[in-house]
């Protein structure tokens, strides 16, 4: 009998989760769920580039293998949807040209790579005729040849191949219609690289790069081969630049595909689209290893200059062996000098001293004793949910299997932060030449691919080195952290998410499951600090969302009994509540508690907080606000330093909303059950509602109205009389200077004393017809918002007190929110009326002249 498609989709499952284990991934204590998504009997080739794609798979090639794959990221199944061993084009007359063109043995070497690069056009989703572009070396034309066209005539030394840059179309599942972009690229069995990126830069536009390694030369079996990393008229040692459509921008430098120069061996590409920044990783020759911004006719140095020009530590060597042609390095500063165009790196690793430096290059120890580690794939980090990682640039390391985290500066992308108390931190150790990296959409997943093969020409840390899983793709999770005892082993050089000025925002979501339910799984926010962390002691809470208020503008909150609390507080809501107690830990700034030690309330009392042992965890059932607004339940506190911040630990039953106060707090005496605003369209007002339990000794409800959340004016009264169910409606909310709009209660007792509502906010965007002033008075310049029902042109004209008009213009309105630039610079002094009609609106504003 046949199982069903369930039942085996299940039994892939269990087979890969069945080898799944969790491993403390490095030095920052992160626990991943690491399986085997392809193992070693899948029989992969060296997979060379991982990409998630579009569609939710990894598109996978395999350097010696010459295939491109589709893998279920889930089970791990795949399928070929190119064979360039067997590729015949489907055109009117058939050719095999597509193919690689040589097989390894005999006189034939074998080159480094294959089937390399691999990078989907940008509108592959979405587009009619779907692109991806392919690199790989096709061909061998001999050890020690003449060298085709279209260079200049010259006899090679070493091993020469051709690499092709191709484009294919995605065509029913498989790869179909290959173009060539260029067929004419100088491989090796050295130093090929063959890396592929599209880069979107600063004007928009979108280009193919690729990465051309300078072939090895002066090294291992390419000795005697000429260094061309500096020759603009060769490809070697090179950034090229293409058009998606495979022609040559006109902007490229020396009117050829080279963009850059300079450059050893670059192995990984990694992109900021935000900043328009494209990162390269490329190979040092004995040590400094480099992390490079590449950009337009930028020179890298090579093999003039390596790593870091200012610290001269290969003076007296070469960036290859004495017996090699390549320029003995005399003076790495002055050089800098005199290349034009020269860029450092932007991070070397393993700078070693010029003494060692030039031991190595004498003695040639073999590249076991290099302290280069051989950066290949590259990937950037910009998700936030692995507590600091966001803004690191994610390297997979060929010579000691491992992958690489380095830290960017989130302001710029353009220097190297340290990761605790050094400058990057590794993941993953193995025996496995890791070849290249991926991330899940899902922020919490990495996916590492690992060579087959046990010998290469190319970094290792001894060869041969057998590989503890060949050819394999690992999965890797992030769980959260091991508990050390009541604590967790988060590192404390982990930031504290701020949050943002009296914003409640939301952080990300996580999930709590039977693979994490005894960890400490963090919260954190869109820059990946923490903000709090559960440990669910066997509970499995579901999905898990956060939102948190951090008020860092504006007085010092206060209870009703004048009792001063934080300017935190964090709404955690689980899907399940648990069946038993968990744990939290809740994150709060050294400033936080600075801003409150030697605080008074509004009449000048003490609030008592003097070290991080005054505050407590207090919780609640309301909903994420700028206030408390109902009475608080008081935890047992434990309190730890952490970073420049503090944690605050708690056991609970539920979830809710915490607050941190003095342990003195008390709680709003007023009995407020509710208080809440919307808007309403059809009055052009805002209507507030609230309700109330208890309402002796209460004199008024006096409702004030902010266009800032800071000064508040009163706008009404609403005597008391025993309903319990109020409401108010503000019909001026139209013609404020602020299209976002806070109210409160001032809840007025017979003695006088007062006591306020949680605040609420009211956006207007949605209501057509609103013509607003900001800044209104002004002295000259203000902007006008108009928010339009419809597409159209509104008119609008100044009129003066008299009824003259003295300006008018009109404008073309996008249904919607509008805004203009407005200067009255030149009128006199006084009070003025903008009348603007048209486009659904019909409106008249006073407008001040200072």
């Amino acid at each position: 009998m046949k199982k069903p498609l369930l039942f085996l989709h299940f039994v892939l499952l269990l087979s890969i989760y069945s080898t799944a284990q969790n491993v403390i991934a490095g030095r920052m204590n992160e626990v991943f769920l690491k399986s085997d998504l392809v193992n070693a009997a899948a029989n992969l080739q060296d997979p060379w580039e991982i990409t998630y794609g579009y569609d939710d798979s990894l598109w996978v090639t395999e350097a010696t293998g010459y295939v491109v794959r589709k893998i279920s990221p889930i089970t791990g199944g795949m399928r070929t949807i190119l064979d360039l061993n067997t590729f015949t084009d489907a055109a009117s007359t058939p050719t095999t040209k597509w193919r690689k063109a040589y097989t390894v043995g005999g006189a034939v070497p074998k080159p480094q790579g294959g089937l390399m690069g691999f990078a989907f056009a940008p509108d592959f989703a979405t587009a009619t005729t779907k692109y991806v572009y392919l690199a790989y070396v096709h061909d061998f034309v001999g050890t020690n040849v003449a060298a085709p066209a279209p260079y200049a005539a010259e006899t090679v030394n070493g091993d020469l191949f051709i690499t092709w840059v191709t484009r294919w179309q995605y065509v029913n599942g498989l790869l179909k219609n290959p173009m060539a972009i260029c067929d004419t690229i100088r491989g090796s069995s050295d130093h090929n690289s063959g890396r592929l990126i599209i880069f979107k830069d600063s004007s928009n536009a979108y280009y193919l790069m690729e990465a051309v390694g300078d072939m090895g030369a002066g090294q291992f079996a390419n000795t005697n081969r000429v260094e061309k990393a500096q020759w603009t008229n060769s490809y070697e040692g090179k950034i090229l630049r293409w058009n998606l459509d495979g022609t040559i921008p006109a902007g490229n430098p020396f009117g050829n595909a080279i963009f850059a120069t300079g450059i050893r061996n670059n192995q990984g590409f990694a992109a900021d689209t935000t900043r328009h920044l494209l990162y390269g990783a490329s190979h040092g020759p004995f040590s400094d290893d480099e992390i490079n911004i590449l950009g337009w006719r930028r020179n890298y140095g090579h093999p003039l200059i390596e790593g870091m020009s200012s610290d001269n530590n290969y003076q007296n060597s070469k960036a290859a062996t004495p017996a090699s042609i390549l320029p003995l390095i005399t003076n790495e500063p002055a050089q800098a000098l005199s290349l034009p165009y020269y860029r450092d790196p932007i991070f070397t690793a393993y700078a070693s001293t010029q003494a060692n430096i030039n031991n190595i290059y004498l003695t040639n120890p073999g590249n076991g004793g290099w302290p280069s580690e051989g950066w290949s794939g590259m990937d950037l980090y910009m998700d936030s949910k692995i507590p600091g990682w966001k803004n690191a640039l994610i390297v997979a390391g060929l010579k000691w299997g491992r992958v690489l985290k380095i830290k960017l500066d989130p302001l710029t992308g353009k220097t190297v932060i340290p990761t605790g108390a050094t400058d990057t931190a590794s993941y993953f150790g193995s025996h496995n030449r890791f070849r290249d990296v991926a991330f899940d959409p899902n922020g919490t997943t990495l996916y590492v691919c690992m060579e087959r093969q046990t010998t290469s020409s190319g970094p290792s840390n001894a060869n041969p080195l057998v590989p503890d899983c060949l050819g394999c793709i690992h999965k890797y999770t992030f769980l959260g952290y091991n508990a050390v005892g009541a604590a967790s082993a988060i590192p404390t050089t982990i930031p504290i998410g701020r949050g943002v000025v009296n914003t409640c925002t939301n952080a990300n979501t996580i999930t709590i499951d039977a693979t994490n339910n005894n960890l400490w799984v963090p919260i954190t926010d869109d820059s990946s600090n923490v903000i709090a962390e559960i440990k669910a002691n066997g509970n499995n809470l579901g999905v898990v969302t956060t939102s948190f208020f951090y008020k860092n503008s504006g007085f010092i909150r206060e209870d009703g009994g004048k009792k001063l609390y934080m300017d935190r507080n964090i709404t955690i809501t689980p899907t399940v509540q648990p069946g038993s107690n968990v744990n939290v830990r809740l994150y709060i700034t050294g400033a936080e508690l600075t801003r409150m030690i030697g605080a008074t309330n509004s009449i000048g009392q003490p609030g008592g907080y003097a070290t991080i042992n005054d505050v407590a965890v207090f919780k609640n059932t309301n909903p994420c606000g700028s206030t408390m607004g109902s009475s608080a339940t008081k935890f047992t506190t434990t309190r730890a330093a952490f970073g420049t911040g503090y944690v605050l630990t708690v056991t609970i039953p539920s979830f809710s909303t915490f607050y941190f106060a003095n342990q003195s707090l008390t709680t709003l005496p007023v009995n407020l059950i509710s208080f809440t605003g919307s808007l309403n369209s059809a009055t052009k007002a805002t209507d507030l509602n609230w309700k109330t339990a208890d309402e002796q000794n209460l004199a008024s409800y006096i409702v004030e109205r902010s266009t800032d959340g800071r000064t508040y004016d009163a706008i009404g009264t609403v005597t008391p009389n025993g309903s319990n169910d109020y409401n108010f409606s503000d019909r001026d909310a139209y013609s404020q200077s602020s299209l976002l709009l806070y109210y409160r209660l001032k809840m007025v007792d017979n003695d006088q004393s007062a006591k306020y509502s949680n605040v609420i906010t009211i956006s207007l965007t949605d209501l057509v017809g609103i013509v607003i002033a900001t800044p209104n008075p002004t002295a000259g310049q203000t902007k006008i918002t108009m928010t339009a029902a419809v597409d159209g042109r509104a008119n609008w004209q100044i009129v003066d007190n008299a009824g003259r008009v003295v300006m008018k213009s009109n404008v073309q309105l996008k249904s919607g929110a509008n805004s203009m630039p407005l200067d009255i610079s030149k009128l006199a002094a006084g009070l003025y009326y903008l009348n603007v009609s048209g486009a659904g609106i019909d409106t008249k504003v006073k407008l001040q002249k200072l």
